[in-house]
């Protein structure tokens, strides 16, 4: 699978439950992807963590991924935006495991590429 199809699909193991986001793209906002992750959490809730995560800059999921994967954020940090929104274990559970998940599939992609690691930036998209 790779790390931009539209045909990938993220699971998070929290708990007992499975979280299946279907047709993840790097290219969507962080608010969709908490929607689609968190569906039962309150719009409030949606809105702090939205805000937590732009006033540091991430409006997208590929800013998110390439933040974390260069070390600038690290899983404190998704638990801090997650106490901005109060949201509760669970639900921070779920979104860390999630973004572990995502950026497994990153490194299997970077690692598959001909055994070549090409570096993403957010001014030069990966070329196709």
């Amino acid at each position: 699978m790779g790390g931009g199809a539209a045909a990938l699909a993220a699971v998070a193991r929290a708990g007992a439950g499975l979280v299946k986001i279907a047709g993840f793209d790097p290219n969507m906002a962080v608010r969709a992807f908490l929607v689609k992750l968190l569906p039962d959490i309150d719009g409030p809730s949606v809105h702090a963590v939205d805000t937590a995560f732009k006033e540091d800059g991430v409006e997208t999921m590929r800013d998110l991924l390439s933040y974390m994967e260069g070390g600038v954020l690290g899983m404190t940090d998704l638990k801090n935006y997650s106490k901005q929104g109060k949201l509760d274990m669970a639900h921070t559970l779920k979104l860390s495991r999630a973004v572990e998940h995502l950026l497994e599939e990153r490194a299997k992609t970077a690692n598959n590429n001909n055994g070549s690691l090409r570096l993403n930036t957010l001014d030069h998209p990966p070329r196709k």
